[in-house]
């Protein structure tokens, strides 16, 4: 007896139990208790504990140790999380060695994989969708909603009509591709004037034209202004809401992926992932098309 109740308390008075002492076991988890104190609450002082998930049976503080220690020098595989015997070199379930480091990759940016985003689509479901940069746009997704539009993407503020491409975005990659190049175009008439001088900075570009403003006439300067703030809108709308924009555009890819009974891969490939070809084609075109024109004047 003194063995069993060796560091063991009384979890009604939370005194040290004795072997002198009168001692009483509760029959549903065992625990140990003072006669007069059980008889005192007429119950269990551990009775909140009772009738868990899992039958609660009452552990000796010695075995809880024991049963510690006995966890801790067990070897886990850092990978699968299995537990491997100390003659395994290779973990059986997933081929890792057993005293590798594995570093895990959030790829959901620490969001909840079942956190619904928006009209019943997880974190998940739209992580396969984005495909690259999941860390980055996923939890901009959990972020933002019809009362929280405002984000800001470098890439979609730089080049508006490469980024919307690459993503899929084949409207928005067409509306700011033409509003580029018609902001480029009416800078066709000054870019004609100045066809010919050698300018080696934007500096020497801005002094040259200040300096000419009077022989270029108004109407190549006013078309050159207007291209300037076509452009810079441009780019500042689609910086500030091209993660929104592409939040419901994912949402509503993925709707129409859940609604396939059938194989989902091909649809997840033509609808989801990056277009590099596209965001090359996009830049490509705002980039050299004016220039080809101006060719013709």
């Amino acid at each position: 007896m003194a063995k069993i109740l060796e560091g063991q308390k009384c979890p009604v008075c939370t005194s040290y139990l004795f072997p002198e002492d009168d001692i009483v076991y509760c029959p549903i988890c065992g625990a140990p208790h003072h006669r007069d104190c059980y008889n005192s609450i007429g119950h269990c002082g551990l009775e909140e504990f009772h009738g868990t998930e899992e039958q609660y049976t009452y552990t000796p503080p010695q075995e809880k140790a024991q049963t510690q220690k006995q966890s801790e020098n067990k070897t886990i595989c850092q990978n699968c999380k299995n537990e491997l015997s100390d003659d395994m070199v290779i973990c059986p379930y997933c081929g890792v060695p057993k005293n590798a480091r594995v570093f895990a990759f959030d790829y959901l940016g620490g969001v909840d994989a079942k956190k619904d985003l928006g009209e019943g689509v997880t974190a998940a479901e739209a992580a396969k969708m984005v495909t690259i940069n999941t860390h980055r746009y996923i939890p901009k997704f959990a972020k933002l909603s019809k009362l929280n539009k405002i984000s800001f993407n470098w890439l979609a503020f730089l080049l508006p009509e490469g980024w919307f491409f690459s993503r899929k975005m084949y409207k928005q990659g067409a509306l700011a591709t033409c509003a580029i190049l018609a902001a480029q175009i009416l800078n066709i008439p000054l870019l004609k004037i100045i066809n010919g001088v050698v300018l080696n900075s934007y500096a020497e570009y801005a002094d040259y034209i200040v300096k000419n403003i009077s022989t270029f006439g108004k109407t190549p300067i006013i078309f050159s202004f207007i291209s300037i703030i076509i452009t810079l809108t441009v780019k500042l709308i689609s910086g500030i809401f091209a993660d929104y924009s592409y939040k419901n555009s994912v949402i509503a890819k993925c709707k129409q992926i859940n609604k396939q009974n059938s194989d989902q891969a091909p649809l997840l490939r033509k609808l989801g992932g990056v277009n590099f070809l596209g965001f090359l084609c996009g830049v490509l075109i705002t980039n050299y098309l004016p220039n080809i024109i101006l060719m013709f004047f």
